[in-house]
Order: C-alpha cells, then structure tokens, then sequence
C-alpha cells in the first residue's frame, strides 16, 4: 500500500491501512441542526403569536426581538453544518506496523500519532444514525501511556480493529502482505462506491 502524500512515516515503516470519514456520517448533525432549528422557530412562534399574552410586554423584548434572535440561532446551524462537513472531509486516517496516525484540521492540519505499542484497548462505537447507515467510530486508547485516538465516521470500523489485532500479531514479510492485502481491498471498496457522491472522497 503507498504511503499518503499527507503522511510522513520512517524509511523501516509500512502503511497497511488507510481511510477517512465518510459523507454520510454528517448525517447526525444535519439532522439536530433541524431539529433545533425547528424548536427554535416553534418556540418563537408561540412567544409572539399563540401567546402574546403569556407575559407582560413591557418586561420584554419586542416580537422582532424575538424572532430576531430565533432566526440567528437557525443561522448558526445553517453555518455550522457545512463547515463540519467541510471539516470531517479534511480527516484522513493511517496505521502503519509501527502506529496510528490521524490527520485533523481546517484550516490548518495537525497529525496526531499512537504507537502500536502503547495502544490498551480499542472500541467500537455506533449511534442510532451510525446503526442506520452503517458506519461508526473507533476510540484508540494508550491509557496514560499517550495521547488517545478517535477514529469517527469509518464505513468498516471492524476491519480497522482486525487490520490492527493483525499488525500487532506479525512482523517483516506478514506486514508486506498485509499491506498488499488492504490495498487490493481498498480499492475494490472505493469502485464498488456509488458515482453520486454520497462519500467524501
């Protein structure tokens, strides 16, 4: 598997597995955003038109007040959605046989590492919407060994704990052919993909 052009690894160490968030883990915050949005409107709504005579108007603010400060709540939703977006689409992910790298950031980047060796524990973790669409995240804890990884939106967070059980099992010859392995998965995975652009690539 080819090293990525973001990633810097030393001359002794293999890239054997690679891969980034996908589109439809934005799914979540897309959804709370107009959940909140709503609530927001609703509630404004009811303030200023169902029950104009909840309280004394001469305490508060005026309606346009009101649905001021609501329409400037849904816009900072509007706002936030695509700057996550933007933002998940910028992580990539890397385990080499040495460590576990994830690259961050965007506007500026930062690459945070993991030896393989540190690591004590990792595990899987699914929401509703991940359970739903198929796809979930994986934390990466050294304990106090070092700096604890999360791996979030991954298509196939199982294969990454079993690429990783398996880099920690072999050595030399077994990490190249690991190595070819994933790649030659890899991408089938990404031609197997639909053209409409549900996944960010």
């Amino acid at each position: 598997m080819e090293t990525p052009e973001w990633l810097t690894v030393d001359a002794d160490e293999t890239v054997v597995w690679t891969d980034q968030p996908r589109g439809r883990a934005i799914t979540s915050t897309l959804v709370s955003a107009l959940v909140w949005s709503g609530l927001v409107l609703a509630f404004a709504y009811a303030f200023v038109e169902v029950f104009p005579g909840m309280l004394d108007r001469t305490e508060i603010a005026p309606s346009r007040f009101v649905w001021i400060a609501a329409w400037a709540v849904v816009a900072m939703w509007v706002l936030y959605v695509p700057v996550k977006y933007v933002s998940r689409a910028r992580i990539r992910y890397a385990l080499t046989d040495q460590n576990v790298y994830a690259r961050t950031g965007l506007f500026s980047t930062a690459v945070s590492r993991v030896s393989v060796d540190d690591v004590r524990n990792t595990t899987i973790r699914r929401g509703l919407f991940g359970t739903l669409l198929e796809y979930g995240a994986v934390e990466v804890s050294a304990g106090a060994a070092g700096t604890d990884l999360k791996l979030v939106g991954l298509e196939a967070p199982g294969r990454f704990r079993r690429t990783f059980q398996e880099v920690r099992e072999v050595d030399g010859e077994a990490i190249e052919k690991l190595s070819d392995v994933e790649a030659d998965r890899k991408q089938v995975d990404d031609g197997s993909q639909s053209p409409d652009g549900a996944d960010v690539q």
